[in-house]
């Protein structure tokens, strides 16, 4: 609830509430937040700038949205936009990377009858996988997902197996 909600502009006010827990404790965890994730702060405030200086906002894979009302006179048209702003670059760049990640474990399996990509949920893909080829997969499908694309923070998959979805 922190994390995300603070990234996406939530107020003391709205913490307070979402977390159950009082305004003041809110807005020291906000203040806190801030301290440790100083480069946050920073990245949210400048892609808020760039927005308005440019009327969009990109992810790291070039994909843009115009955010026509990052300036607007009227304070709730414009703290919405800037809330947009901050979390487009996040939700499509998450985006990108699962998509990319789907197209190349695709070329990889479009030929094997013993796995078949069955689900995307947000950032987790679901295969059907036959339990004797399970090893035969898992580090290739891993790889793909860390390294569709190159970033500064790495990203990490967590691979989860069973006969049932109940038991992931």
């Amino acid at each position: 609830i922190v994390n995300f909600g603070i990234i996406y502009g939530q107020t003391p006010l709205g913490l307070s509430l979402e977390a159950d827990i009082s305004y003041e404790d809110a807005k020291t965890y906000i203040d806190n937040y801030f301290k440790k994730y100083s480069g946050v702060k920073k990245w949210i405030d400048n892609t808020i700038i760039f927005a308005r200086s440019n009327g969009y906002v990109v992810n790291f894979a070039g994909r843009r949205r115009f955010i026509p009302d990052i300036a607007s006179a009227k304070r709730g048209l414009r703290l919405l936009s800037e809330r947009m702003a901050v979390n487009m670059p996040v939700q499509s760049g998450s985006s990108d990377i699962i998509k990319k990640a789907m197209v190349m474990i695709y070329k990889k399996i479009k030929n094997e009858d013993d796995i078949k990509l069955i689900l995307q949920i947000h950032d987790e893909l679901i295969f059907e996988i036959k339990k004797s080829s399970l090893e035969k997969y898992i580090n290739d499908i891993k790889n793909i997902m860390e390294n569709c694309f190159t970033l500064k923070v790495p990203l990490v998959v967590n691979v989860k197996y069973g006969q049932r979805w109940s038991q992931l």
